[in-house]
């Protein structure tokens, strides 16, 4: 009996652990896309918020699966989980919304008293007062002031306020101005008037830079700079990134190596040749490597002319027929990624050939090369995949590869290899 309950103590234990691991995932996933924000609340965000409780089931699904783990855990008291959990989030999520909006009305969330100083134009663009209160900030006091025409005593006229007694008896927390940042005259007079009061005072973002605001912030010694554009990922994302591919990449050759030994015979029996394909592909940086592929071809292409595969090409075999249109052919590119040469999710390298004609035809094609390709990447999920007949199509492509880079999140690479999984289920577009 001791050793029974012992035992179902244990159960319990790694049901427990589990719930913790699936939560704090989870939490942290929304958390990353900003799923917990008042906007994304009140917005009623239910689909991304299964999607993150799916993929997050989905990844720990396969991590159990290479680790073994999967036989101490009922496959049923999982699927109860996973259903409930989603309906609870669901449920979760409503509700939260629900009270939010009942605060919003009644301006219980307003918490933070500010005044607001601002061009009438600006305020009324960007919408900010509505915004300023969604946000949990009560306005104490709005002063506009119209900036039109540059009437040199529009500020002044406004700043004969007594700010002082209007902060003491409205118990300010803080200033808010609504400026053009153009019109370095204007703030430059407000804040000489605002200067000696004892409470934070901030610019906001005017109505022309704010759609630039929403980017990362880098310290470049002088100032704080916006990215505008990334060209690639910072040292800790792509150690974390690497670290993760190879991860998975050393697990999913684990668990696809009986694939690997029947696709090795089927090539061997169905035509003469190496059962692998190595071709020099470009790869970080601009810096050439081996890609490894299963070999679906009579030839072995790799020089200076690389000829693509086109519709009933009578260079494709029977078994890489087969093996091209599902995409089996890429399995090998594991390797890579174990050797540090692809990640999973990137680019889609090119061989060198191709390379070096898409670089002269294509601007900022170069940029490309400052992540490690992938054995998928955004461009293949969202429809251009297989064959690039024509420099439009390559160009849409590279569009596609520069707003990955652009963009690059953990939370997208998961998308994209969930999106990956449907989009092999469709292959007119690979032969």
């Amino acid at each position: 009996m001791e050793f029974l309950s012992g035992h179902a103590h244990r159960g319990r234990l790694s049901y427990i652990g589990l719930g913790c691991l699936v939560g704090g995932l989870t939490v942290a996933l929304l958390r990353s896309r900003y799923l917990y924000d008042r906007s994304s609340v009140l917005g009623n965000h239910i689909v991304p918020v299964l999607k993150t409780w799916f993929i997050v089931f989905s990844l720990l699904a396969i991590a159990a699966f290479l680790l073994g783990v999967q036989p101490n855990y009922s496959r049923g008291a999982l699927v109860i989980y996973f259903v409930t959990g989603a309906i609870a989030l669901v449920g979760i999520r409503q509700g939260a919304r629900s009270v939010l909006k009942r605060a919003s009305h009644s301006g219980s969330l307003a918490t933070r008293r500010v005044i607001l100083i601002g061009d009438s134009r600006e305020v009324s663009e960007a919408d900010i007062r509505d915004r300023l209160k969604r946000h949990g900030y009560r306005l104490v006091r709005t002063i506009l002031f119209d900036r039109d025409g540059n009437a040199p005593n529009a500020v002044a006229e406004v700043l004969k306020t007594d700010f002082k007694s209007l902060v003491r008896s409205a118990d300010v927390e803080e200033i808010l101005l609504a400026v053009r940042w153009s019109d370095v005259e204007c703030v430059d007079s407000i804040m000489a008037e605002l200067r000696v009061l004892p409470v934070p005072i901030r610019l906001l973002p005017d109505f022309a830079a704010s759609r630039y605001m929403a980017g990362p912030v880098t310290d470049i010694g002088i100032a704080k700079a916006v990215d505008l554009q990334r060209t690639g990922l910072r040292p800790w994302e792509r150690g974390l990134k690497t670290l993760a591919d190879a991860l998975f990449a050393l697990g999913g050759l684990v668990m696809f190596a009986p694939i690997f030994m029947a696709v090795a015979i089927m090539i061997k029996l169905d035509s003469p040749g190496p059962v692998f394909f190595l071709q020099s592909r470009v790869g970080l940086n601009g810096k050439p490597f081996r890609i490894f592929k299963f070999r679906t071809m009579t030839t072995l292409d790799d020089g200076a002319q690389v000829k693509q595969a086109t519709r009933g090409d009578a260079r494709i075999t029977r078994i890489g027929r087969w093996l091209r249109s599902s995409s089996v052919d890429e399995l090998p590119q594991l390797f890579n990624v174990v050797l540090g040469q692809m990640a999973l999710v990137g680019p889609r390298p090119h061989a060198v050939a191709h390379d070096n004609e898409f670089g002269e035809a294509i601007t900022h094609y170069a940029l490309r090369h400052r992540v490690k390709p992938g054995i998928t990447g955004w461009a293949q999920v969202c429809g251009f995949r297989g064959e690039t007949p024509t420099m439009d199509l390559v160009a849409r492509r590279v569009e596609h590869d520069l707003w990955y880079i652009h963009n690059w999140s953990f939370w997208l690479d998961a998308i994209i290899l969930v999106r990956t999984v449907s989009t092999l289920m469709n292959s007119k577009d690979v032969y």
